[in-house]
């Protein structure tokens, strides 16, 4: 099952603009046996309340809704399983069934490695990415960032519910930021972030240079957007 977000931006339209919408019906298109599952503010906020009450009061009182938006993917992943992709990454030749083909499907868990010019941004070596993970339902990982989740509330957006969050709870449970368990994958960055962010802007993807960068495994592209920048409660 594919999983992707879409929350209301203050001020601008209800749906997402018009390059992201193309973006997003890619994956169904691309993928017609795989069910898909756009969710909106109302029934992600639905989810939390039925099945994972304890933290309501968290999810409402975040400052930021970018903060909701990332919270609620790991709650999808714990309850569905399936794929969580941003709203700006585009699929490129290869399928999410080639992925697990490349894979074998022996990992419950499957997280993207972000490229190491953003780890290098925020001081840290490795840096896990969020926008694209894979997960078996009822993982047990996700438990455990749900408590992190409850407890890093109070501090900014990348160490509450982003990467550098993400990353910790990782390093904290396999003890590895690359490589595999035999539970995890961390997939290189080839494999969706072929280019950074300070390689593409929103809109403009450079193709000679994905061209040349992209691995044999490459099977999306992320735009870079920064469309979480936007949110805001």
């Amino acid at each position: 099952m594919i999983h992707q977000i879409w929350h209301h931006w203050p001020g601008g339209s209800s749906a997402p603009p018009q390059n992201l919408q193309r973006l997003m019906r890619g994956w169904p298109e691309k993928h017609p046996n795989w069910k898909y599952r756009l969710w909106g503010a109302a029934d992600g906020r639905a989810l939390i309340v039925e099945h994972y009450p304890h933290f309501v009061s968290t999810y409402d009182l975040y400052p930021d809704a970018v903060q909701r938006v990332d919270a609620l993917r790991y709650f999808i992943l714990h309850r569905f399983g399936g794929v969580y992709i941003d709203a700006d990454i585009e699929p490129l030749e290869l399928s999410l069934d080639s992925l697990l083909e490349w894979t074998r499907g022996d990992a419950a868990l499957l997280l993207p490695l972000e490229p190491k010019e953003h780890a290098h941004a925020w001081c840290t070596e490795m840096m896990v990415g969020m926008s694209f993970i894979g997960s078996a339902p009822g993982h047990p990982f996700w438990i455990q960032l749900h408590r992190e989740l409850a407890e890093r509330a109070h501090l900014p957006v990348l160490y509450s519910t982003g990467p550098l969050m993400l990353s910790d709870v990782v390093l904290k449970n396999f003890g590895i930021l690359t490589g595999s368990t035999a539970d995890l994958l961390i997939m290189p960055p080839s494999v969706v972030y072929p280019l950074h962010q300070y390689e593409s802007s929103c809109g403009k993807l450079n193709h000679t240079l994905l061209a040349q960068k992209r691995s044999a495994h490459t099977i999306a592209v992320e735009h870079w957007c920064g469309s979480w920048r936007a949110i805001r409660k």
